[in-house]
C-alpha cells in the first residue's frame, strides 16, 4: 500500500491564510467543548465506572501475586477486555494514589484529539490535511458527543480505540519493517481495548491485498490470527449484553440498528433520519470506490471501512440489548469518522481539482452548520447528563445510599454502595458534593422582592442542601447569579451557588429569557457555619452589585459536625 500518487493540479503548499483558517476552525469547537467541560465534568462515577474503574482498582490493590494482578488486567467485561484502559487507570492511580474521574475524562478526550492529529499523517497533500483537520473537528467536537467528552466511562474506551485504529492505518501505508510491526501492535491495542477493534485487522488485510503487497498481507493475517488467538482465550468467558436468536426479522432489525448508527452524527438525534442518512453514506462510499478511491486514497478508505465494520460489530452486540439506542453518544465517534472519511473520498473523486476544492468549502460550511445545530439540539441533554451525577452525589451525601435515587447512576444499588464505602475506607476514592464557596459580602446593596420557590432545604450529615429557583420581578440584564446569605447575630456570610436549568420555570414564564437558568443549588459545608440557629436568604447578585432578597428561612446547625 504505497503512498497515494498526488494529482498534478493538487495544491502542495496552501497559502498562509488557509492554514490560519484551518487552525481557527479546528480550535473553535475544541475551545467551545473545553468551556462546556469546566461546568459539566465532575469527579463522580457513572454506570460502568463503578466496576471497570473502582472495583477493578480495588481488586488490583488486593491481588496477592503478580499472576493475580495480570489476571485482573485480562478479565473480560461483557464481551470486551479493556486491557489498555486498565493500564490507563493503573498508571493514573500509581501517579496520584487515588481516582479522579475528571482526569480520566480529560485523558479520554485527549485520545480523540490525538487521533485527529495522527490521521493527518495518512493524507499526502497539505491542502487536504487541512480540510481533514477542520472537518473532523467540526464533526467530532460538539454536544452530540457529550457522553464521551464529559465522562470517562465512554471516552476512555471509545476514543482510545479510534487512536489505535487510525495509527494502525497510518503505519500500514509505510513500507518500512518497523512500521509493519507498529501497525500490528496498534491493531492488538485496538482489539484489547474493545472487541470491535478486530475491524482494523480485517480492513488492514484487505488494503494490503488490494495494494498487491501479498507477502506482507500473509504476514499480517498470521500476526493478527496470533493476536486474536490470545484474545480468544480470554473471550471464552465473555457474555453478550443480550443473546442473539437468529431469524430474518433479527437480521433486519440489526441492519436497521447499524444503518441508524452509521448515519447518526448527521441526524441530530432522529432515528428515522439517521437510518436513511446512513444508507445515503453507503451509496456515496460505493460511488467513490467505483471511481477508484481505494487506489487513490487507501488511508481514507481504510478509515471509512474500519468505522463501518466496527459499527457492524457494535450493532451485533447491542441491537437486542434493552435501553441501548443506536444513537448513543458513545457510538457517534465512529459515525463521525465514517462521515469525514467518506466525504473526503467523494470530494477527491471529483474529476477536476477545482471542483474538489470548491466542494471542500461547501462541505466545511455545512459541517459548521451541523456543529452549531448539534450544540443547540443537545445542550440540554448534555447538561442533564452532568446534572444526573451531581444530583446523585447530593442524595448519597444526604442519605448515605444510592437507594433513594430517582435516576440511578449505577443499576446495582447494594453493590454500588459497597464499592463506594470500600473505596472511601481504603482512600481510593471519596464521593463528595461540590461545596458552595464563601465569598466576600459587598459593602452596599439594596434589597428588592423577587419571585421564588424553595424545593428543598435539608441539613445532612455534613452539608446544608438548599434548592429552588428565583427570578427578579422584572427582567434585569446584569448577569445575575445565585448566592446564599447566612445570618447569625451580627455575622453575615455569603456563599456562591450553582446555577441549574429549570425548563418548568421557562414554561411558566415564557416571556422571560432568564427563566431557564433561574434554578439554584447550594451545598454549604456545616463545618463553615457556627452552631445554632442560622437565618438563610437567597439573593441574586449582578455585575452592578445589586442584591435581590427574599424572606428568611431558618435552620439549626448542630453543635457537633461529623
Amino acid at each position: 500500500m504505497a503512498d497515494s500518487p498526488q494529482r498534478p493540479s493538487d495544491p502542495v503548499a496552501p497559502p498562509h491564510w488557509f492554514q490560519w483558517f484551518v487552525v481557527s476552525v479546528a480550535l473553535a469547537p475544541l475551545a467551545f467543548m473545553a468551556w462546556w467541560a469546566t461546568d459539566t465534568m465532575h469527579n463522580i462515577p457513572m454506570w460502568d465506572e463503578f466496576e471497570t474503574v473502582l472495583r477493578f482498582l480495588l481488586d488490583y490493590r488486593a491481588a496477592d501475586s503478580v499472576t493475580a494482578s495480570v489476571r485482573e488486567f485480562f478479565a473480560m467485561a461483557n464481551e470486551h477486555c479493556v486491557l489498555t484502559s486498565r493500564f490507563v487507570f493503573v498508571l493514573l492511580y500509581e501517579l496520584t494514589g487515588s481516582v479522579n474521574f475528571i482526569a480520566l475524562g480529560l485523558v479520554g478526550s485527549s485520545f480523540l484529539v490525538a487521533a485527529v492529529l495522527v490521521a493527518r499523517l495518512g493524507i499526502a497533500e497539505r491542502w487536504w490535511r487541512g480540510v481533514w483537520l477542520a472537518l473532523a473537528a467540526l464533526v467530532l467536537l460538539h454536544l452530540q458527543h457529550h457522553e464521551n467528552l464529559f465522562s470517562s466511562y465512554a471516552s476512555i474506551d471509545h476514543y482510545q480505540i479510534v487512536l489505535h485504529t487510525t495509527a494502525c492505518l497510518v503505519l500500514l501505508q509505510r513500507r518500512e519493517r518497523w512500521a509493519w510491526w507498529g501497525a500490528l501492535l496498534c491493531a492488538g491495542f485496538a482489539l484489547f481495548t474493545l472487541t470491535h477493534g478486530v475491524a482494523v485487522m480485517i480492513v488492514g488485510a484487505l488494503l494490503l491485498a488490494l495494494a498487491s503487497r501479498r507477502r506482507e498481507c500473509v504476514q499480517w493475517c498470521l500476526g493478527c490470527a496470533l493476536l486474536f488467538g490470545v484474545f480468544a482465550v480470554a473471550f471464552t468467558s465473555a457474555t453478550l449484553m443480550a443473546p442473539v436468536a437468529w431469524s430474518l426479522s433479527t437480521v433486519g432489525r440489526m441492519l436497521w440498528y447499524w444503518l441508524t448508527m452509521v448515519g447518526g452524527v448527521m441526524s441530530l438525534g432522529v432515528p428515522s433520519v439517521a437510518a436513511w442518512s446512513g444508507l445515503g453514506l453507503l451509496a456515496v462510499l460505493g460511488l467513490a470506490l467505483v471511481r477508484g478511491a481505494w487506489r487513490r486514497d487507501p488511508f481514507l478508505t481504510g478509515v471509512a471501512l474500519t468505522a463501518l465494520l466496527g459499527m457492524a460489530f457494535i450493532a451485533y452486540g447491542r441491537f437486542a440489548a434493552p435501553g441501548v439506542p443506536a444513537l448513543s453518544s458513545r457510538y457517534m465517534v465512529q459515525s463521525g469518522l465514517a462521515w469525514v472519511a467518506v466525504v473526503l473520498l467523494a470530494l477527491r473523486a471529483l474529476p477536476q481539482p477545482g471542483w474538489s476544492r470548491a466542494g471542500a468549502w461547501l462541505v466545511l460550511l455545512a459541517a459548521g452548520a451541523v456543529n452549531v445545530l448539534a450544540n443547540q439540539r443537545f445542550a440540554y441533554e448534555a447538561w442533564e447528563f452532568s446534572k444526573r451525577r451531581v444530583d446523585a452525589a447530593h442524595v448519597i451525601e444526604e442519605t448515605g445510599s444510592m437507594a433513594g435515587l430517582k435516576r440511578p447512576i449505577f443499576p446495582k444499588t447494594a453493590l454500588g454502595d459497597q464499592i463506594l464505602a470500600v473505596s472511601a475506607r481504603e482512600g481510593l476514592y471519596v464521593l463528595d458534593v461540590e461545596p458552595s464557596h464563601e465569598v466576600v459580602v459587598p459593602d452596599n446593596f439594596q434589597l428588592y422582592p423577587i419571585v421564588f420557590s424553595i424545593d428543598k432545604l435539608t441539613v445532612s450529615r455534613g452539608h446544608v442542601h438548599f434548592r429552588g429557583w428565583m427570578l427578579t420581578k422584572e427582567m434585569i440584564s446584569t448577569g445575575l447569579r445565585p448566592y446564599l446569605q447566612t445570618v447569625q447575630g451580627d455575622r453575615t456570610r455569603l456563599f456562591r451557588g450553582r446555577v441549574e436549568w429549570r425548563p418548568d420555570v421557562e414554561t411558566a414564564y415564557p416571556d422571560r429569557p432568564d427563566a431557564l437558568r433561574s434554578g439554584f443549588y447550594f451545598t454549604v459545608p456545616l463545618s463553615q457555619l457556627d452552631s445554632g440557629p442560622q437565618s438563610l436568604r437567597v439573593v441574586l447578585i449582578g455585575s452592578r452589585r445589586v442584591l435581590y432578597n427574599e424572606t428568611q428561612r431558618v435552620i439549626d446547625v448542630p453543635a457537633t459536625v461529623p
